[in-house]
């Protein structure tokens, strides 16, 4: 029978509202993100990694993205997705859904996934109560994975309550990306988007800046459990301990790299995230599913140039690219769940950040929510 349906969209998918700035986070707005665009004199680095800082306030946007929105589903949570991302995979979820009970759960994406958990757990239950459902099924991109991963963690007993669950792109164990533009910052070479990467730091310093404000994307950093010979980081195989590969004295690869000048409050931070990364990856704990939990699959993307692994070259950062992935997934992580092959669903040649507009994708989860 079917189930109601929730979805958790990826890493910066949620429209927010920031009211100290009076500024909003929007990618279906071209208008409003102009605003955070740090174009000097107006706007500076520093003035977005104040405005984006965990610690200040931001609410979910309720109000839809499109006028084709309609209110019932707007009382669905559709209004706080990106919906230039996610608009058709949920209008897909919707058909699927028992009774159209397709949920959207915008959430702030800055935040400590460990918090995050807990807020998807209690959205989880919310949804239980309303509809008066005995199971829910989950649908996830990206970091929402990762979200809906720490809301079954959190509270165990929603194991028993949600029947099954498709993660797509999920950066099960982390993106080696990520660690590489701690030392790069957006690179035109390797980042796509002119305007995200002046947003949010194209030069190192810039970037180290604001994500050192964001506890829930700097845990995006390669976890423990990333496998594979060699390993994604030469130092690994060197002898390193993945316990001193972040918050190592020496910079490559430990990421507290003191020739590059931070601000006391912006090294105080980054030094707090680091520290924590490793707390975070063994609280979240091995990523393959446990035994009597949910029913669950995996769409991953291949067939894309992705950084999977590496390496410096007299200091400055070499990263090693191969087709294994999504343009930001590499296989190895997404597949890092370890699920049976026939749960384990390859979609070549599709693109991260596009992946819920995927003719595959749609296909993959019509058949697995049948």
């Amino acid at each position: 029978m079917p189930c109601p349906i929730v979805f958790f969209p990826g890493v910066m998918g949620s429209r927010l509202y920031f009211p100290n700035a009076n500024l909003y986070w929007d990618p279906d707005s071209t208008w409003q993100m102009l605003w955070w665009m740090p174009v000097w004199p107006k706007r500076r680095d520093r003035d977005n990694r104040r405005d984006l800082h965990f610690l200040q306030p931001a609410g979910v946007l309720i109000d839809p993205a499109d006028d084709g929105v309609s209110a019932e589903e707007t009382a669905l949570g559709w209004g706080g997705v990106v919906w230039s991302y996610y608009g058709t995979y949920l209008r897909a979820l919707r058909g699927l859904a028992a009774d159209g009970q397709a949920h959207a759960v915008g959430y702030d994406w800055r935040q400590d996934l460990r918090w995050l958990g807990e807020y998807a757990a209690a959205k989880l239950w919310k949804c239980l109560d309303d509809t008066g459902a005995d199971r829910l099924w989950v649908a996830t991109h990206s970091m929402g994975g990762l979200v809906a991963r720490a809301a079954l963690r959190f509270d165990r007993d929603l194991a028993e309550r949600v029947e099954k669950v498709v993660h797509v792109c999920q950066p099960s164990v982390g993106a080696v990306v990520l660690y590489r533009r701690l030392f790069t910052g957006l690179m035109r070479e390797f980042d796509e988007g002119l305007a995200f990467r002046i947003l949010l730091g194209n030069s190192r310093a810039g970037f180290v800046g604001n994500m050192s404000g964001q506890p829930g994307p700097l845990q995006l950093l390669p976890s423990r459990f990333f496998a594979g010979q060699p390993a994604w980081h030469g130092h690994l195989d060197a002898g390193t301990a993945f316990d001193d590969l972040y918050a190592g004295a020496a910079s490559p690869p430990g990421l507290l790299d003191a020739t590059l000048g931070l601000a006391d409050d912006i090294a105080a931070d980054l030094r707090a995230r680091v520290d924590d990364v490793n707390g975070f990856h063994a609280w979240l704990g091995d990523p393959k599913p446990a035994a009597g939990g949910p029913e669950t699959w995996l769409v991953y993307g291949t067939g894309v140039k992705t950084e999977v692994a590496i390496g410096f070259d007299g200091g400055s950062a070499r990263p090693g690219l191969s087709l294994h992935g999504d343009g930001t997934v590499p296989v190895a992580s997404a597949c890092a769940l370890g699920l049976p092959d026939d749960r384990m669903l390859a979609v070549a040649d599709m693109v991260h950040a596009d992946a819920c507009n995927h003719r595959s994708v749609l296909d993959h989860t019509a058949r697995i929510f049948a």
